[in-house]
């Protein structure tokens, strides 16, 4: 079970990446990417041997001094190993593609991932984005060539679609998301991190749940925690399920007052 809100939430230890593809476009979506999880995990896996890290030193490059990415995404064939081999395993919960934006991924990418989820129906895999838009066309096209064989969006349950919000500006990506359930899907969620800006007015109808960061892992940009608090109270006002996503250490720094 996800712990429910009040409870602190370690995502270390509750969701899992599956990193189906590397790479992204450079700059990413804008002044919410400026501080990238994903970069650093790809530089120290860039200096690893084998392929692994020969995929990674392929898909970033070295500007000014500073890595960024080179616009490329590339499929990652190892992905699915550990999976495929819990497929009976206990229950995990994997963010696909964190070493990425899912809707950057080609078509052939992502029908892979939803043909071998099926495999994998025991597990819940969530796929954040923050281009729903370019996300839905992609899978739309999927879903109509699984039709052609039967196969519908009620088999694939175990699938959720998240959007990744940041600023006011980018609230536009709430109508986008709310598509999903054109094409059958029931887990739609939304994942606010208020680094630069106190996010208000948020219309969150149609939506299953959120989730309020604060901080990325190497280091803190503008942020406070009053305005997770403010997320949160929208949440409840709505009657929508919210949770806190915190690592150990961001959950210490907030006891002790380092941001407020």
């Amino acid at each position: 079970m996800i712990p429910t809100i009040g409870e602190i939430v370690n995502t270390k230890y509750l969701f899992r990446s599956l990193d189906i593809a590397y790479g992204c476009k450079n700059g990413g979506f804008g002044e919410e990417c400026r501080n990238c999880c994903a970069l650093p995990v790809m530089d120290k896996i860039s200096g690893q041997d084998g392929r692994s890290g020969e995929l990674a030193r392929s898909v970033i490059r070295k500007e000014n001094g500073k890595t960024c990415w080179n616009d490329e995404i590339k499929a990652n064939p190892g992905a699915y190993k550990e999976l495929l081999n819990r497929i009976n395993g206990k229950k995990r919960y994997y963010i696909v593609c964190y070493c990425s934006d899912i809707s950057l991924c080609p078509e052939y990418i992502l029908e892979e991932f939803f043909w071998i989820s099926l495999l994998c129906r025991k597990h819940s895999f969530t796929l954040l984005t923050k281009n729903p838009t370019l996300l839905y066309q992609k899978v739309e096209n999927i879903f109509k060539r699984f039709a052609l064989k039967g196969l519908y969006s009620k088999s694939f349950r175990h699938i959720r679609f998240a959007v990744s919000i940041g600023q006011n500006k980018t609230l536009y990506r709430l109508n986008q998301i709310r598509k999903f359930r054109k094409l059958g899907f029931k887990h739609i969620d939304v994942w606010f991190k208020p680094l630069i800006e106190n996010i208000n007015k948020v219309d969150l109808h149609g939506i299953s749940s959120i989730r309020v960061n604060l901080e990325k892992d190497h280091g803190w940009i503008r942020g406070s925690v009053k305005w997770m608090e403010s997320i949160i109270k929208q949440a409840k006002e709505q009657k929508v399920k919210a949770y806190f996503d915190l690592e150990e250490h961001q959950r210490e720094r907030i006891r002790n007052g380092n941001n407020t």
